[in-house]
């Protein structure tokens, strides 16, 4: 600059490149932004070729695919319901390697409840699809409301359910809790089996006893498989083959769920590569009281399948 107040050549090149330098930086963060993935339109199960990312939520290989956002409804149709709407929105991808579906599922929740336990609830997540194929994934005719039992003249309508829970993830990760755990102030002089022995103590655990999920010792998978047909019927199956992971990070959970496409078993659902089924979802905030029928859920979504 001279005195006089106009620029010399040597400052006006300077100005020029530097206006040149920082218009090119603000495209480039312009264009990056714009490269990352947002909200999808569809909800689309994307072939991969290779194993799944099921046991990582944050891998990038899920988050650069664009999200599908569903939008939750308060549980109403039957009683007990939900006091508020705890998840108003929760974001789905899918993605299948021909053998696998995994879904990843994310939704906002700043306080981590992990504990069974009385007036404690979970946080979890649950996928449900029709067991039986859907000609039309867009109005599927299998009913959301975990299907319909069968009635004269008409068959039943099943539900294939995977079911995540923060508590089981919690079991797998560090272990299972005890009563100790759980209640720290309680005090007993001696267990059952420190007298009869593990065997013979059995009959004190009646859930243990008895092979209820819920009371399992030692978890494989923090996921569970069940199946429906309508109200009052939901069921443990008997072969739990789903795997996933959840993780909770600056107030957001994600969580996936991933089962076999085909597990050559009738009563569970079947996806196919190059078809569209229906998919429907759950979720439960513990910290809210949600638990059982106080939930949120979602309608049916038309899922595509990659070919």
């Amino acid at each position: 600059m001279t005195t006089d107040g106009q620029m010399d050549r040597r400052s006006f090149i300077q100005a020029a490149g530097a206006i040149a330098a920082g218009g090119a930086l603000a495209v480039g963060v312009a264009a990056y932004v714009a490269m990352r993935p947002g909200a999808a339109e569809k909800l689309v199960a994307h072939r991969r070729s290779g194993p799944l990312p099921i046991d990582a939520p944050n891998s990038e290989a899920w988050l650069d695919l664009d999200h599908f956002p569903v939008t939750m409804l308060m549980q109403q149709i039957t009683p007990p319901h939900p006091s508020e709407l705890a998840v108003p929105e929760l974001w789905v991808r899918a993605m299948h390697n021909g053998t696998d579906i995994a879904f990843h599922l994310e939704w906002g929740d700043t306080v981590v409840n992990d504990l069974d336990k009385m007036v404690a609830f979970r946080d979890s997540v649950a996928v449900q699809l029709p067991v039986a194929p859907e000609a039309d994934a867009a109005a599927p005719k299998t009913s959301v409301t975990m299907g319909l039992a069968p009635t004269q003249g008409a068959p039943g309508q099943n539900v294939h359910i995977l079911h995540w829970k923060a508590s089981w993830q919690y079991d797998v990760d560090k272990g299972r809790r005890t009563v100790k755990d759980l209640f720290p102030n309680m005090h007993n002089d001696m267990t059952p089996e420190g007298v009869l022995g593990e065997a013979n103590a059995l009959v004190f655990y009646p859930g243990v006893f008895a092979g209820n999920s819920m009371s399992a010792r030692e978890r494989k998978s923090p996921i569970e498989e069940l199946t429906a047909a309508g109200f009052g019927s939901l069921t443990t199956h008997e072969k739990q083959l789903a795997q996933g992971r959840g993780v909770n990070e600056r107030g957001r959970w994600r969580v996936v769920v991933s089962m076999p496409m085909d597990s050559g078993d009738a009563t569970k659902a079947t996806v196919r590569a190059g078809a569209s089924t229906p998919v429907a979802f759950a979720v439960w905030n513990g910290e809210k009281g949600n638990r059982g029928a106080r939930k949120q859920y979602a309608n049916w979504v038309p899922m595509e399948v990659e070919a």
